[in-house]
Formats: C-alpha cells, sequence, structure tokens
C-alpha cells in the first residue's frame, strides 16, 4: 500500500486532500498531516512515505526546501505541489528541482486526486519491482561470495581480502575492529526473520550486514568504533546481542573482535563454534564461552572415563553403569566445550557397550540404527542425557527382568560367563562355580536361556567383538585375544557363521 505525505498550512485544504483521497476506490495509507515544511520532514524521515502533496508557501520551512531535503534522503520519492494562480512560477521551480506535478488548489477533488495517484501508482510499483530484482540479485551474489569466503579456507586472496573488493558485492564492513554473530532460529522462523529484519540502532555499532549460513542459520558481521577497550567492545557488542533477541526469537553465538579484514573468516568461525555452545545452555540464549581447555584433550579424557566405566561394569556388573553415566554427564556438563557430534558418538558407545553386555536376545544393529538416529535429531544437552540414562535403564531392566526368571544358580552362571568371557570358560568349571553337577546344569542352564553353554558363550564373545570392531582402532587379532579367542582364523570363521561378514569386511562396512 502507498504511503502519502500532505503538508499545507491551511487546515480545510489538508484534510480535503485526505477526504479526497479516502474516497479513492483504491486504498492508501496516508501517514500524516502536516502544518509546516518542518514539521513535516520529521514525519517523512520516520515513515518514508511514497508520495507527498505540499504546498509551497509555508512557516518554518517552504515548500521548495521541504522538496530539496526529501529529494536528497529519497529521490524516488514523487512530489506534488500545491499551488494558487499567483505562484504557478514558484511550481514551475519545484519542478525543475524534482516535483512530479502541480496541481491548484482550486481544482483538487477526488477525480483529480485518484488519477495522480494511479499515474504514480503504476511508476512507483515498477520502480520498486526493478529495484527489488537488482537488490535480490545483489543480495544473492553476496551470500554466494560469502560461503565461498567461508570454505575456501586456503585461499590467499580470502587473507589479502580490501574494501573495494566488499564494496563490489554491496558489503559494508570495513578494515577495523570487527565481530560475527551467528543466529540460530526455530523452525521455518529465518524466513521472516530475513523478510522483516530491521537492524536495531546501537552505539559504537556501524556497517552492519548479513546473509544466510543455512537453512536455520543466519550470519550478521559488523565493525566496532568508538573505543580501543577490549572490555568495552564486548560490551557494546553484547548490547546489541540483547537488542537482536528483544526484537527475534533465536539463540546467538558471538564471536571475540579482531582487528583488520584479514580476520573475517575467524570471527564468522567463532560465531557459529559459540552457537554450538548453545546445546548446553539452552535454546533462546547468547553465547560468548572463554575456554582455556581443549576440546580435543578434553575429548580424550571423557573417552578414558567410558574406558573405565566399562571395566567397572566388566568386573563388577552392569549396575554400576547407570550411575557411572550420570557422573560422565555431569562432568561433560561442566566442560562444556566438546563438539555435539563428538558428544554424540560417545553416548552411542555407551550404549552400544551395555546392549553387549546385557546379553538381550535382539537384532542390535537394527536397535543401535534406530538409537542413532533418535541421538541425531536431538538438540539439546539435557535431552540427550536423558534420552541416554533413560536407554541404558530400559536394557538394565530388560536384562533384569529376563534374568528374573532364571534360577539362582543359572543366574550365577550367566553373570559369571559375562565378567569371564575373555578366559577359557569351561562347562565344568562353572558348574562347578554355581555347585552344581555338570550334566544336571548342562539341561538347566539350556532350558532357562534358551541356549547351550558353549552358544551361550560364543554369543556373548561376538557382540562384544561386535563392539570393540565398531567403536575401537584395535586391530582384528588383538579384538580376537580380547573376547577369548587365541586362533585369528577360527575368531573369523565363527564371526561370519554368526553374522553372515567375516570382521574385516564388518570393520569396513562400519567406516564407509
Amino acid at each position: 500500500m502507498l504511503k502519502i505525505l500532505i503538508v499545507d498550512d491551511e487546515t480545510p485544504i489538508r484534510e480535503w486532500i485526505h477526504f479526497c483521497i479516502q474516497k479513492s476506490p483504491v486504498s492508501y495509507d496516508v501517514v500524516g498531516l502536516a502544518s509546516n515544511g518542518q514539521e513535516a520532514l520529521e514525519i517523512f524521515n520516520e515513515k518514508l512515505p511514497d508520495i507527498v502533496f505540499t504546498d509551497i508557501k509555508m512557516p518554518l520551512m517552504d515548500g521548495m526546501e521541504l522538496l530539496k531535503k526529501i529529494k536528497s534522503q529519497k529521490p524516488s520519492t514523487e512530489i506534488v505541489i500545491l499551488t494558487c494562480h499567483s505562484d504557478f512560477e514558484y511550481a514551475r521551480q519545484a519542478v525543475k528541482f524534482g516535483a512530479k506535478e502541480y496541481i491548484l488548489k482550486t481544482e483538487i477533488n477526488d477525480r483529480v486526486i485518484y488519477d495522480l495517484l494511479k499515474k504514480f501508482e503504476e511508476s512507483i510499483y515498477a520502480t520498486h519491482k526493478l529495484r527489488n530484482e537488482e537488490l535480490n540479485s545483489m543480495h544473492l551474489k553476496m551470500e554466494a561470495f560469502m560461503r565461498n569466503y567461508i570454505l575456501n579456507k586456503q585461499s590467499q586472496a580470502n587473507a589479502n581480502i580490501t574494501e573495494d573488493e566488499l564494496r563490489t558485492y554491496n558489503i559494508p564492513v570495513r578494515d577495523g575492529f570487527l565481530f560475527s554473530m551467528a543466529l540460530k532460529f526455530p523452525q521455518n522462523m529465518l524466513k521472516d526473520f530475513t523478510e522483516n529484519f530491521t537492524i536495531p540502532k546501537a552505539e559504537g555499532i556501524e556497517n552492519i550486514f548479513g546473509f544466510t549460513f543455512d537453512k536455520d542459520t543466519f550470519i550478521l558481521m559488523g565493525n566496532i568504533s568508538g573505543t580501543p577497550s577490549t572490555l568495552l567492545q564486548i560490551n557494546k557488542t553484547y548490547e546489541f546481542a540483547l537488542l537482536l533477541k528483544k526484537y527475534n526469537s533465536c539463540t546467538i553465538g558471538l564471536s571475540n573482535i579482531y582487528n583488520g579484514l584479514k580476520k573475517m573468516r575467524t570471527t564468522i568461525e567463532e560465531a557459529l563454534k559459540q552457537l554450538d555452545f548453545a546445546f548446553y545452555t539452552g535454546e533462546g540464549t547468547i553465547n560468548r564461552k572463554s575456554t582455556s581447555q581443549d576440546s580435543s584433550q578434553v575429548l580424550l579424557q571423557m573417552n578414558d572415563r567410558i574406558q573405565g566405566m566399562m571395566a567397572e561394569a566388566r568386573q563388577k556388573g552392569m549396575d554400576s553403569i547407570k550411575e557411572n553415566i550420570i557422573a560422565w554427564f555431569s562432568i561433560a556438563e561442566e566442560k562444556g566445550i566438546l563438539s555435539i557430534t563428538d558428544l554424540k558418538k560417545l553416548c552411542l558407545r555407551i550404549l552400544q557397550f551395555t546392549l553387549s553386555q546385557t546379553g538381550l536376545n535382539r537384532d542390535s544393529v537394527n536397535y543401535m540404527q534406530s538409537v542413532e538416529e533418535d541421538i541425531a535429531d536431538i538438540q539439546l544437552f539435557g535431552e540427550l542425557k536423558k534420552y541416554t540414562v533413560s536407554k541404558v535403564e530400559q536394557l538394565l531392566n530388560s536384562m533384569r527382568q529376563k534374568e528374573s526368571n532364571y534360577s539362582y544358580a543359572v543366574s550365577k552362571a550367566v553373570r559369571y560367563i559375562r565378567d569371564h568371557y575373555a578366559e577359557a570358560v569351561s562347562l565344568t568349571q562353572v558348574a562347578e562355580y554355581v555347585n552344581l553337577n555338570t550334566d544336571y546344569f548342562c539341561r538347566r542352564f539350556k532350558e532357562e536361556t534358551g541356549n547351550n553353554f558353549s552358544n551361550f558363550l560364543t554369543k556373548i564373545r561376538l557382540e562384544k567383538a561386535r563392539e570393540l570392531l565398531k567403536t575401537t582402532n584395535m586391530k582384528v587379532y588383538e579384538i580376537a585375544e580380547c573376547v577369548g579367542y587365541e586362533n585369528l582364523s577360527y575368531f573369523s570363521t565363527i564371526f561370519k557363521k554368526y553374522y553372515s561378514v567375516n570382521p574385516f569386511d564388518f570393520r569396513n562396512g562400519i567406516e564407509d
């Protein structure tokens, strides 16, 4: 809808033009009625109308001066001069300075006004369409340039980027103190943001521009002026982030401040990395986490803790695993610097181990595939913790429910086999351990577990071997020894019999 401003020092003239516009069969938005040029300019700066009807002779600021100021600020604005017979010469001068039309006040009626507006409407919309097409084309080129700039890390040209090169893509950022923000939006909200984006005013923040990074993330970049103090610069960018959050539902990652265009990519990468910390802090937060810890070292530490957790579970039984997992998550949350991908991989390793140790009769490949899909969709640390702990509990409960149907002797034997599967465990040895005759124990064990002793032991060993093939870099012969097989060839034959693929191909398939 076209926006119109009416300016005349005579109230009846202003109201008559307003009335004529309202009678038009097409709807127009009259954004203000002003009695002088100064008042009109204030309204113009706030509303930016498309069309201005203005008298020439007015107090404080006349129509000619108003015309010049409007055309200097928004040249596309259409100006209609309101004139009397005695002011024709002024009207003709106004046309030279950019007025589109002039009309006699005595000849103003709804038909004249509508014909003028209709003519302006066609011209303005055609201009807007052309301008929008130009802007869209330029914006697409700018976004393509920025994405290539971020991805092409090895390019020397990127390191030596200049203000002149950036100007060719309509990028206003200058060679000075700069920062970036990564804004993540809820599903389908980014489009609304980009279409209605208004940069909030913040002291010392200038030359802001933005581009869509992916389907739900938007990058903003700008300069900081007014102070060389790092602390004050950080405060300014944080206050700017608060203003953005005030009007938009988003999560923000905020980079440090750097000096020079050569650091432009660094600020973007930092902002995106900071956005990842929202996995721990939650949606709708502003993230600028400083840490002296090396995330790769933390990853090794958390992996070692899983190794210790597994060793304790094998030695003392699976009852210890839940408390250890909860403690492990507490440490991970405290560190808060592991990448989401690494953290999810560690959780999958925990669940793979728990599944193999519980010895449940289920399709472990399909089960783990389903778990992996669930974990891939999780967006928050708290949800990942809740999901992993609940899955461990389900597996342990299923194991306990199954073992509750065993007699005391068979249940004790099952626990012994799980704890000593890597050793040379024999039927006679286990029967002696539970104080039963070997033949009697053999029959009871098969009746209650559905497997004879040898098959049960093999199943546990191979499930453990599968886990190690998938989650470690151990050599295949080392894994064979680790699960109780001294002969690699025999281990490979048994593995292929159970899983229809030898252990070498199984590992290659997992890694592909």
